[in-house]
C-alpha cells in the first residue's frame, strides 16, 4: 500500500509542477502577445511617418535651404525617436522592479508600498527645505 502512495505523492507532485510550468508558460505568451501587439502598433507609426516624410522630403527638396532644414528636422525626429525607445525599455524596467518589489513583505506591507509612501516622505522634506530657503 506504501508504494501505491508513494507513486500517487509523486504523481501529484508531477502534476502541481506540470501545472505550474503551464501557468509561467501562459503568462509568457501573455507578455510575449503585449510585447507583439505593441511593435505592431510601432511598426504601423514609423510606416506612416516615413510616407510623411517622403511626401514632405519630396516637397521640399527642390530648395536647398529647406532641404538643409528637413535634414535637421529628421535628425532630430531620429534622435526623439531613440529616447523614445528608451524611455520605454526604462517604463519596462522600472515595472519589473515594482513587481519584484510587491512580492516582499515586511510587517505586512510589501516593500512597493513602503517605497512609495518613503519617496512621498522624501518629496515633502525637499519641498519644506525648498521652501525654507526662499525666506
Amino acid at each position: 500500500m506504501a508504494e501505491w502512495e508513494q507513486k500517487a505523492e509523486y504523481s501529484k507532485s508531477e502534476y502541481l509542477k506540470a501545472d505550474e510550468l503551464l501557468t509561467d508558460k501562459k503568462k509568457e505568451v501573455e507578455q510575449t502577445q503585449g510585447e507583439l501587439s505593441r511593435v505592431t502598433e510601432e511598426l504601423g507609426e514609423a510606416t506612416r511617418k516615413k510616407e510623411i516624410a517622403m511626401d514632405l522630403y519630396h516637397a521640399i527638396s527642390t530648395d536647398s535651404e529647406n532641404a538643409d532644414l528637413f535634414d535637421k528636422v529628421v535628425d532630430l525626429t531620429y534622435k526623439n525617436e531613440q529616447l523614445r525607445s528608451k524611455i520605454q525599455v526604462l517604463r519596462y524596467k522600472l515595472e519589473k522592479a515594482y513587481e519584484f518589489m510587491k512580492q516582499f513583505v515586511i510587517n505586512g506591507r510589501n516593500m512597493l508600498d513602503v517605497f512609495r509612501e518613503r519617496i512621498g516622505e522624501v518629496k515633502e522634506w525637499v519641498h519644506r527645505k525648498v521652501a525654507g530657503m526662499g525666506q
